[in-house]
């Protein structure tokens, strides 16, 4: 789908709910950012933030970006309990897939280039 149907949340059992990405590019442009993909780092200290990426070429959402609400919001003592990240797509007119995701804790690491779980069988990465 167009990553401007998106909307991505991030949840954590106990601790509550935050979005990350609620379709990049809308209502600036009447259907948001038309481009493919999502490739992207959200970080609460990115310089970007997640709803202005657009870029023309695949992947149109990339980078270490600052998500819609503070993933600090889910900061919580250790990172124990159930993460969940759930993928909306708000038309009905394209598909997609998630093909992979993952969930970093170390603070003290600079972000990674490209997506922590760039590889299939990364240890900790989800992979459909």
């Amino acid at each position: 789908p167009y990553v401007g149907d998106l909307v991505v949340s991030l949840s954590r059992s106990g601790v509550g709910e935050v979005t990350l990405l609620d379709r990049p590019g809308f209502p600036l442009a009447e259907f948001g950012c038309s481009g493919d993909d999502v490739a992207a780092t959200f970080d609460d200290g990115a310089p970007t933030d997640a709803e202005d990426a657009c870029a023309a070429q695949p992947p149109a959402v990339f980078g270490r970006l600052r998500p819609n609400t503070a993933l600090a919001g889910l900061a919580s003592g250790s990172g124990d309990g159930v993460w969940r990240l759930v993928v909306r797509d708000a038309s009905s007119q394209d598909v997609g897939a998630l093909v992979r995701w993952c969930l970093r804790f170390d603070e003290a690491a600079a972000p990674p280039a490209s997506p922590c779980c760039a590889a299939a069988g990364t240890p900790g990465c989800g992979v459909a």
